[in-house]
């Protein structure tokens, strides 16, 4: 059987590499589209928010914005207090962050395996930038205030189900100090500048790869929107695409993040996330925020679907300048050679 797969694996991935050869004009315009999106909108938005998130971590800074929220984790949530931040600041700083942090916790044995798989349930967010980013052009903005409760609440919902049942986490003992450091800064930088570069090259490979199997007509059996959707499920950033779509359906497709972030928060987890139980709890975060943005907009009196012109994404992708992200990963390149340097 393991023979079977590894045999099927090996016929795809030489299938598509055939594809890259056949058509290198599609793949290239699909890669560079890719890049430039990734240089104007993913490493700019990202980056210094997972570097100063992983700062926050690394100094236990969390402890101390623990405190307020206290009863809601322990009571609610069933967290231990000291990580109800990584939840906030998951909410904010879009998919992958979150479970970035939950698995750097996990690898430096800071937290246990059991509420580090309950966490990466819940700690899954569309950024509010990057939200407004893919349904701003397309969907007013309180339409887009809706999509975004719809997803928190969905989380929070399969928080607190996936607390019942557990015991009370007891009171942090641990006084709630700062410990900074010069290198804790570098350390953050670095692994941020890492994570990002990771982001931004499997963006690019599913792009490519989507315009590989356009091009044979893979999706001819499908209309146009059922199109867009597909190939939005496979790479969330191709959202701006799908033209005439239902804020519900927009809402679940952004809920569940698409193969490619999904890829990329495994690949960004260090083999430490529970894939399975992970894809299920997006499933049900999927449905659940479906139908909360179903209701609201009936509630609301909002229109299911727009009929809108969907913006040019390349053309408005090129008027903002890439060199500072370019510098940037250069500048990132750089703090790499350097620690490795120092460490041999």
């Amino acid at each position: 059987m393991k023979n079977i797969k590894s045999i099927i694996l090996s016929v795809i991935i030489i299938l598509i590499s055939c594809l890259f050869i056949i058509f290198p004009e599609n793949v290239t315009n699909a890669a560079v589209s890719a890049v430039w999106r990734c240089l104007s909108s993913v490493v700019p938005s990202l980056f210094g928010f997972m570097a100063i998130s992983d700062l926050i971590i690394k100094t236990g800074i969390n402890r101390i914005i623990a405190k307020p929220f206290s009863l809601i984790s322990r009571y609610i949530f069933r967290i231990p207090e000291e990580y109800f931040p990584i939840f906030l600041i998951s909410i904010i700083g879009g998919y992958p962050v979150g479970i970035t942090l939950i698995s750097e916790l996990y690898s430096e044995q800071k937290i246990s395996r059991k509420i580090k798989e309950k966490m990466s349930f819940f700690c899954f967010f569309p950024s509010p930038v990057f939200l407004f980013g893919m349904l701003g052009g397309v969907f007013p903005d309180f339409a887009v205030y809706t999509a975004y409760a719809s997803i928190v609440l969905a989380n929070i919902i399969i928080a607190v189900v996936s607390g019942i049942g557990t015991p009370v986490p007891s009171l942090q003992k641990q006084k709630s100090e700062v410990d900074f450091s010069v290198e804790d800064i570098t350390s953050s930088v670095i692994n941020a500048g890492c994570s990002v570069m990771k982001m931004s090259a499997i963006i690019v490979f599913f792009s490519s790869f989507i315009a590989a199997i356009n091009s044979v007509g893979m999706f001819s059996l499908f209309s146009e929107y059922q199109k867009s959707i597909i190939i939005t499920a496979l790479e969330i950033t191709n959202a701006p695409s799908v033209a005439n779509a239902t804020l519900p359906i927009m809402t679940a497709l952004l809920s569940f993040g698409g193969v490619s972030v999904i890829l990329q928060t495994i690949s960004l987890s260090k083999k430490s996330l529970n894939i399975k139980k992970f894809l299920l709890s997006r499933g049900i975060a999927s449905v659940i925020s479906y139908i909360l943005c179903y209701i609201a907009t009936k509630l609301m009196n909002f229109p299911l679907a727009v009929s809108l012109s969907v913006p040019d994404v390349t053309l408005s992708v090129r008027r903002i300048s890439p060199i500072p992200s370019i510098f940037l990963i250069i500048m990132t390149i750089l703090l790499l050679n350097k620690k490795n340097s120092c460490q041999s």
